[in-house]
């Protein structure tokens, strides 16, 4: 690009300087393009998985992880009705 000949001074300071600064640009900006994505990921999440358009009800788990939180619902149900366990008489000394 001829228009542009010349920009870049031909000192070897100059070439670092100017590396650096293109290089702090660069990272400004795929900064920014990364933010923007994660914002865009986190509101199509949102409308798409995770609430605002989805109304359904949780699926009831299945196979054997469903028959282990089952039981661990039962036992927990059968604790909450059981009278809890009389207190032990304190020693006299």
């Amino acid at each position: 690009m001829p228009h542009y000949e010349g920009l870049i001074p031909k000192t070897p300071a100059n070439l670092a300087l100017f590396v650096v600064y293109l290089s702090a640009v660069l990272y400004v900006l795929l900064r920014v393009v990364f933010f923007a994505l994660r914002i865009a990921k986190g509101l199509f999440c949102f409308v798409c998985c995770c609430g605002f358009c989805r109304r359904k009800a949780a699926a009831a788990p299945t196979g054997k992880a469903g028959k282990a939180a089952e039981k661990g619902k039962a036992a927990l149900a059968s604790n909450k009705t059981a009278a809890p366990p009389a207190a032990a008489p304190k020693k006299k000394k």
